[in-house]
């Protein structure tokens, strides 16, 4: 799985941002979010009946996400569900807290 996310936040902006999406997937899907350095996380765990192991590694203007294939039949609800919580995570509108 190959995805960039686009976005026209500051580094450290997007940084936190993407802190706050590693909470929110440990603590609805119990992941685990390992920082490997201060703009690349690993992601391990299970959403529904997909095993997840990515790395998102923030850069100035994407996130990069890349991750074991999931298979045919899940590949694209995974890229789906990824590419909208990076969205909405990284999207200027939603405040973080």
């Amino acid at each position: 799985m190959d995805i960039d996310q686009p976005h026209v936040l500051g580094i450290e902006e997007a940084r936190a941002r993407v802190r706050a999406l590693g909470e929110y997937l440990s603590m609805k899907h119990g992941m685990t979010i390992e920082w490997l350095d201060e703009n690349c996380a690993r992601i391990r765990g299970k959403y529904t009946v997909v095993n997840i192991d990515a790395e998102a590694r923030i850069e100035a203007g994407r996130v990069h996400v890349t991750g074991k294939d999931p298979g045919m039949l899940w590949r694209m609800p995974a890229k789906k569900y990824v590419s909208n919580k990076l969205a909405t995570y990284l999207g200027p509108e939603l405040p973080v807290v």
